[in-house]
């Protein structure tokens, strides 16, 4: 174990033989094992708890060596790390160390939704907030959850955590971190936008219309849109070091597109226009982005499309292009199957070929009908265990 770039490029290339060699595999999984190996006189001697994280951070930069060093233990490693330090250091290295795996393994992502990691980060941002001397955490831990909150699967358990009121204080307060803030709101709230107050308790209906005012006052569809558009422009340079913005701005502009409400100020932001772009214009990289990245984009044109008076607009010639343009089938990996389909039901979306409207029993022309609708497979458990297993 050594600092610097050295050090830094050693773990990398051990990250990279991790899918081929059981050699570096092992190395990735003993390295775990040796955050808490050294001792002082107070205990674990943290600057060597930190250095070690660091290299698992940089070790654990790609999907396989994520995996490995999950299966090791690293998450209930590096919670306890958490929870136990007491420096900044330490914890700072730990929640970036957690951001990284989750970017880059789903199975990462599971593990924390069950474990204590997402009650402590919402902790540390409001503790960051509230201390100039805390705020460099509570950043590294905005930035784990926003991470986080693209899978959906976790999106209940950070709204359990209760964190509204550190993003409301983050947008109300902090530039620097408004974009983020409002990111994790998109994601995490969408749900709640278009909430009836007669068919929601009364504490989900002044939820509801928190987000609702959030939302509307920093315009974030504004925001969104202006994110996306960077993102695409810049992800060609360094694919690598850019695709994790794309995948935030696609995912939180998919969240709020699921909302009736916002779908209308996305549009005329011109998020349509910007998803086709990605769609056509950013290219699939071994490190970059991915067909299922791509195919974010491609879903979220599909719900905008769910809003009937919308889809004049969403029918330009460079949104229909950029969604056929994904329909040659020349993918045949899991990502690019899922890609195919979106496109596919977001072009039979827009021209209402998936529309059901009943009148008097009848079927309305240009719709189908019950018969020929889309089916689905659904499994429905109370036991999330049984989900996932099926799910699987």
């Amino acid at each position: 174990l050594s600092e610097g770039a050295c050090s830094a490029s050693a773990c990398r290339v051990l990250s990279a033989l991790a899918s081929a060699s059981t050699a570096a595999t092992s190395a990735i999984c003993a390295m775990v094992n040796r955050i808490f190996e050294k001792e002082d006189a107070e205990g674990v001697d943290e600057s060597h708890a930190t250095l070690v994280v660091d290299s698992l951070r940089c070790m654990c930069h790609l999907p396989a060596s994520a995996a490995a060093a999950c299966k090791a233990g690293l998450i209930a490693q590096a919670e306890t790390a958490a929870a136990s330090a007491k420096s900044r250091d330490l914890r700072h290295a730990v929640l970036s160390l957690l951001t990284g795996v989750a970017a880059v393994s789903e199975a990462a992502r599971a593990d924390m939704r069950d474990s204590p990691i997402i009650a402590a980060a919402v902790q540390y941002i409001a503790d960051g907030i509230k201390s100039s001397a805390k705020k460099q955490v509570g950043t590294a831990a905005l930035h784990l959850l926003l991470v986080l909150s693209q899978s959906e699967s976790l999106r209940g358990a950070i709204r359990a955590a209760s964190l509204l009121d550190s993003l409301e204080s983050l947008c109300n307060t902090s530039s620097n971190e408004r974009t983020k803030a409002l990111l994790l709101v998109a994601n995490v709230y969408a749900s709640l936008l278009d909430l009836s107050s007669s068919h929601a308790g009364s504490d989900a209906a002044a939820t509801s219309e928190r987000v609702v005012a959030l939302v509307t006052k920093y315009s974030i569809e504004q925001e969104l849109t202006t994110r996306l558009s960077e993102s695409i422009r810049t992800i060609g340079q360094d694919p690598s070091g850019q695709v994790l913005g794309l995948r935030k701005s696609l995912a939180a502009v998919r969240s709020l597109a699921t909302s009736a409400k916002l779908c209308p100020r996305l549009v005329e932001a011109g998020v349509a226009e910007a998803l086709a772009r990605a769609l056509s214009t950013v290219e699939m990289h071994p490190l970059g982005a991915t067909a299922a990245d791509l195919s974010v984009a491609a879903d979220a044109i599909q719900r905008l499309a769910f809003v009937e008076e919308l889809r004049p607009r969403l029918l330009d010639k460079a949104v229909t292009d950029a969604l056929s343009s994904r329909l040659s089938g020349s993918d045949q990996s899991e990502g690019g199957q899922r890609l195919e389909q979106a496109a596919k039901s977001a072009l039979a979306t827009l021209n209402g070929e998936l529309d059901i409207v009943i009148s008097n029993d009848c079927i309305d022309a240009g719709g189908v009908t019950p018969e020929k609708a889309p089916r689905y497979n659904v499994f429905i458990s109370h036991k999330r265990s049984d989900a996932q297993d099926f799910a699987r």
